[in-house]
């Protein structure tokens, strides 16, 4: 988990974005200047010291400046999960703790050359302060920086609710889908199957292909269990228009006469589906 964390921050932040870049240094060199401005005040009115502008902006820009990079990681980390559903609650106290782990680690290196403290003295510092720095940042992010999922996701947390059984509203049956210079409702019934396509999900339904831009993980969790499962790390099916699996258990027959392709991780969800469905029909029977 923390690997799959490090990896979605480290190689998307040259994607960063021009307004998390603007965010982080408008935000923090003005924290940096208004810093400094104390550090004079306090100098004329409490220490009565003579007045060095230069040493208190270097003091703050080193107590406070790395955190503009850590800002944009942040930012960048925080991006897959912008709908703020389960899965950034889930994976939010990882994020505080790698964040805070690479600041002090800094804050550490940093005091390593010039301060008389020792790393426990360090710890015991900073620690506060970069956390209250962290949370701080991550308000910024949710109510300026985050966007609602991408279009026909449901929004939100639509997917797990559909996940949960929710009442049957438009929202949480229906994904949004382009055709043409348009867009269109599909109903979760309608679907086939959906394929990955580079940045977009191809979507099956009718004889007819649409596309959506989302990740074939972000549609997995939005579409409910009861009718879709994953048959291959490219494709999701509609399980009601399976017609057989083909001899040798590596292809899936379609209604529609197509057939995709049925990896072996995957194929014991099918099985598991089956084994469920039988179950249930047991159980209806008696």
């Amino acid at each position: 988990m923390i690997r799959q964390v490090m990896l979605q921050g480290f190689f998307g932040f040259r994607e960063i974005r021009p307004g998390e870049i603007a965010t982080a240094c408008v935000g923090w060199l003005g924290y940096i200047i208004a810093l400094t401005g104390y550090c004079i005040v306090h100098q004329l009115v409490v220490r009565t010291t003579p007045l060095d502008i230069h040493g208190s902006f270097t003091w703050a820009l080193r107590e406070w400046g790395f955190w503009i990079l850590l800002t944009m990681l942040v930012f960048n980390l925080l991006r897959p999960h912008r709908s703020a559903g389960l899965r950034l609650v889930r994976q939010l106290p990882l994020l505080l703790v790698f964040v805070l782990a690479l600041s002090l680690t800094c804050r550490v290196v940093m005091d390593s050359f010039g301060a008389d403290r020792g790393i426990a003295s360090t710890l015991v510092v900073h620690l506060p302060r970069h956390l209250a720095a962290l949370l701080v940042v991550l308000g910024i992010w949710y109510f300026f920086l985050r966007q609602p999922g991408p279009a026909g996701l449901n929004g939100g947390d639509g997917g797990d609710t559909a996940r949960d059984g929710g009442s049957g509203s438009a929202q949480r049956e229906h994904l949004m889908v382009d055709r043409g210079s348009g867009k269109k409702l599909l109903a979760f019934r309608q679907i086939e199957s959906l394929t990955a396509a580079g940045n977009y999900v191809e979507v099956y339904s009718g004889g007819e292909t649409y596309l959506i831009r989302a990740t074939m993980k972000q549609l997995q969790a939005t579409l409910p269990d009861s009718l879709f499962l994953r048959s291959h790390r490219s494709h999701i099916v509609n399980i009601r228009e399976i017609e057989r699996i083909a001899p040798g258990n590596h292809t899936l027959q379609m209604r529609s006469g197509r057939r995709l392709p049925l990896s072996k991780s995957y194929r014991g969800q099918l099985y598991r589906y089956r084994l469920n469905s039988d179950s249930r029909s047991e159980q209806g029977e008696r």
